[in-house]
């Protein structure tokens, strides 16, 4: 018997041993540190990874550093690859997401208020004194009642966003939609007047075209 067979065979019996005792050995560092410590590799007899959370960490940065622009050139080349998969990804875990940003809320409370107060001072920013009220509110009655009766929760979404790097829309009526809290999570600060090029001519009315585009309408007051 060879020493490295030898010594392959003394691994093995040790790594049962640790497993056994909930207790693995990194093949990186060599430390003995408990099961947790170890990523899930589902293709591994033991689905963990053979590197402790810290060696991986470690490995991770410096290959960053030694490669600082390969991220941002690889994002830059699969701009739809990335978008397509984070939205798969998201449709398949909602629960997921919903207790992940629930836990970050909880943990966050003063980004969440931050979060909270830049969304007013721009609803007030963006609100012209013409805007119809008795008609926007109307708009987040029915969500209300939208959310009472099927259970899931329905929000007051703007179609053109008020703060966005193109353009900024309008706290009034004809801005506004109703989606799930999902759906206006996944939408996020984006609009489909600009996926449809509502701003690549100016005599373009992006309000107008978006409000077209996908608005759930329904009967408002004196409408």
């Amino acid at each position: 018997m060879t020493h490295h067979t030898a010594w392959s065979r003394t691994w093995r019996i040790e790594k049962v041993e640790l497993a056994t005792q909930g207790f693995k050995r990194c093949t990186v560092c060599l430390a003995v540190k408990c099961l947790a410590a170890f990523n899930v590799n589902r293709a591994a007899p033991d689905n963990l990874a053979t590197r402790c959370k810290p060696c991986v960490n470690a490995h991770r940065d410096n290959w960053k550093r030694e490669h600082p622009d390969h991220f941002r050139k690889w994002t830059a080349r699969n701009k739809e690859r990335r978008h397509t998969y984070t939205k798969h990804w998201r449709e398949s875990n909602q629960q997921h997401v919903k207790e992940s940003y629930s836990q970050w809320a909880k943990s966050n409370p003063d980004k969440v208020n931050a979060i909270i107060a830049r969304r007013n001072a721009a609803k007030r920013q963006a609100t012209p004194v013409w805007a119809d009220q008795v008609a926007i509110q109307a708009f987040y009655r029915e969500a209300s009642r939208l959310t009472r009766e099927t259970g899931t929760r329905h929000e007051v979404d703007h179609i053109v966003p008020l703060v966005s790097r193109i353009v900024c829309g309008l706290h009034v009526e004809h801005n506004l939609q109703i989606l799930t809290s999902f759906e206006n999570k996944r939408k996020r600060n984006h609009h489909e007047a600009l996926l449809a090029g509502a701003f690549n001519t100016p005599d373009s009315n992006a309000l107008s075209r978006t409000a077209s585009l996908n608005c759930r309408t329904f009967d408002l007051p004196g409408g």
